[in-house]
This record gives C-alpha cells, sequence and structure tokens, in this order.
C-alpha cells in the first residue's frame, strides 16, 4: 500500500502539468453549476498551459528562475496585493477575471512575461527593446499552448504597440532570428550574460546601443544562405564578445580532420571571446564534441555550458527554406568579471 502511494505521489509529480490539464478538462464539464466551477476551470485551464510553456522555457534558458504559475481570480471585495507575485520560484498572479476566457490568458501571459522574462537585464536596455521582447516571447507562448488566442493577443498588445516602427522592426528581427534557431539559445542567452557583466550600473546608451547592434548581427547570422561561411562570426563589443563557430558537414567533418576547427576555435580564444556557439548539424554533433575536449578547454580557461537540440529553417535562397536538425554546444571563459563603467559612459 505504501509503495502503491509513494508511486502514485512520484507520477504526480513528475507529471503534474498532464494532471492538472486532466483536472481542468474534467472541471469544464461542470461549468453550468456557478461562477465559481468556471473559476476553477479557468484557472486550472491557464496554470497547466503556463507551467508546461514554462518547462519548455526551462530546457532553452536554463537560468529561467520561476519554477511555476499559481492563479487566483480575485473579486472587487479582495485586497489586490502585486508585493504577493513571486515566492521560492512560483509566480503567484492575482487577477481579475473578465468576460472573455482568452483575454484572460492573454492577460496573465503577458503580465507573467513582463515580470520574469530577463527580469534583472530588462532595465539596462530601452523600454522599445523591452517590449518588442516581451511581445515576441507572448506570441511564441501562446502559439504554442492556446492558439485560439492570438486574435486576442494580436488586438489587444500586438497592434497597438506594433505601430511604432521601432519596436516592429525589432519583432521582425525576433521572428528571422527564431526561424533561424538561435532566438533563444543564443540572443537570450547573451542577454542574460550581459546582466551579469553590468548587473550594478543603471542604464546608459552604450548597453542600448549594443543591444541593437547584437539584434542587428544576429538577424543578419539568421538570414545567411545554408553553406554561406563569408563575413564575421564574431561579435567583440565592450560588453559582450561571443561567437559563431559554424561546423558544416564537410570533407574535414567527414574525414575527422580535427585540426581546421580546433585552430579557429583556439583564434577566437586567443581573441578573449568569451563566450563561443558552436553550431552544426545534428547528424555529426560526436564531431563537434571532438572539437571541444575537455583537456583543451582547461588548457584555454575555458569550460562547457550548455549542449541543445532544436529544429530550425535555414535560408537555401531568395524564396525558399531547408529543415535542419540542429546541435549547439556552448563554451563559456571561466572566472569573468563585472564590468565596470567610467562615470562619462553613464548617460
Amino acid at each position: 500500500m505504501l509503495s502503491a502511494c509513494l508511486t502514485l505521489l512520484w507520477f504526480y509529480f513528475k507529471y503534474q502539468t498532464n494532471f492538472e490539464k486532466l483536472f481542468a478538462q474534467l472541471l469544464g464539464l461542470f461549468t453550468w453549476l456557478g461562477v465559481k466551477w468556471e473559476k476553477a476551470h479557468i484557472k486550472h485551464d491557464i496554470q497547466w498551459r503556463m507551467n508546461n510553456f514554462i518547462k519548455k522555457m526551462d530546457k532553452k534558458i536554463p537560468w529561467f528562475s520561476t519554477v511555476k504559475i499559481d492563479i487566483d481570480f480575485y473579486s472587487e471585495e479582495k485586497t489586490f496585493n502585486p508585493e504577493n507575485f513571486l515566492n521560492d520560484g512560483i509566480y503567484f498572479v492575482r487577477a481579475k477575471k473578465s468576460s472573455d476566457p482568452n483575454r484572460n490568458f492573454v492577460n496573465i501571459a503577458m503580465t507573467f512575461i513582463a515580470d520574469n522574462l530577463l527580469k534583472d537585464a530588462k532595465h539596462q536596455i530601452s523600454a522599445k527593446q523591452q517590449s518588442s521582447i516581451d511581445l515576441y516571447v507572448a506570441k511564441i507562448l501562446l502559439t504554442e499552448e492556446k492558439k485560439e488566442v492570438i486574435n486576442s493577443f494580436v488586438s489587444d498588445f500586438l497592434q497597438p504597440i506594433t505601430d511604432d516602427s521601432k519596436i516592429k522592426d525589432y519583432f521582425n528581427k525576433f521572428m528571422e532570428t527564431d526561424r533561424a534557431g538561435i532566438f533563444f539559445p543564443v540572443f537570450l542567452q547573451e542577454m542574460q550574460f550581459l546582466w551579469l557583466r553590468v548587473f550594478s550600473h543603471p542604464k546608459n546608451a552604450k548597453i542600448r546601443e549594443e543591444v541593437a547592434s547584437l539584434i542587428n548581427f544576429l538577424h543578419k547570422h539568421a538570414e545567411r544562405r545554408l553553406g554561406d561561411d563569408s563575413g564575421d562570426h564574431k561579435f567583440i563589443w565592450e560588453f559582450s564578445k561571443f561567437a559563431i563557430m559554424i561546423v558544416w558537414k564537410s570533407v574535414k567533418v567527414e574525414t575527422g580532420k580535427l585540426q581546421a576547427y580546433s585552430n579557429y576555435l583556439k583564434g577566437l580564444m586567443d581573441q578573449k571571446t568569451e563566450s563561443i556557439y558552436l553550431i552544426g548539424n545534428e547528424r555529426i554533433q560526436d564531431f563537434i564534441n571532438q572539437v571541444t575536449p575537455d583537456s583543451f578547454l582547461k588548457q584555454h580557461w575555458y569550460s562547457l555550458y550548455k549542449k541543445e537540440k532544436y529544429k530550425c529553417k535555414l535560408r537555401k535562397n531568395d524564396w525558399g527554406f531547408v529543415d535542419a536538425n540542429t546541435y549547439l554546444l556552448l563554451i563559456r571563459k571561466e572566472n569573468i568579471d563585472p564590468y565596470v563603467l567610467s562615470s562619462d559612459a553613464i548617460k
């Protein structure tokens, strides 16, 4: 009996989102019983979808600190206390129920993203950069978890804000960057690294300018045609110093010749590049791993930061794309000190 109970508890905690999904579906059968049942159904329906997205985010960006969301719809008589939003990794939402169930989900999703995504880094960037990042990630969340709410999202949030040409430009570039698979594993990762460098400083124009250049750099990289190895793969600025190293399935890979890639990697390390993203086809992940053995990394004061597989679409020509199963390996320089801004750099 005890063994069965422990097994059931293990399944519940391991598949908690699935249990809540089932519970929400069951509650949906009884909404006709009254407002309390309807509220409970909406609460758990949104929670399981949001928590499912949080689990996926945790795999894409390991530093994402929120572990789950808990929703409470308050009535007019209740005291609304926004100070209770975050506690021990649980994001508590106090929301007023809308008559439109789609708007409930959209409003909570936007609040969640605004308060949790890059929450520490956002004070370093411009309001338009913040808005474009939040809007794009919200679009991903809503598309993946509940497509039927997209119209509410577009009318209530996306359309009014993207009338601004700068936000619209950033948003469109994020779409292309994400299509190539480097929005989450590279852009958001570098935004977090940026905060670690300048966390103790107020906003300043140099950081905002650098983030704008980072967006343009990754968009240009995303627009490269498959097999095009021209141009600069390095982004070496004052605060962000990283490189994207493309490993193609070429003669060197097929014959197992590591030296050319090892030499190029060492050259990037010698230039004090702090983060190096090795990207190639999933079929050659063993070869990519061989380019970065632990002994080689330790010798140059680098360490493995993460490995990731993802699907993306790479540009084949001006009109079409090709599907790709991609492998990404990130190595990071050890003992990186926070950046100290001089007084004349702060504006």
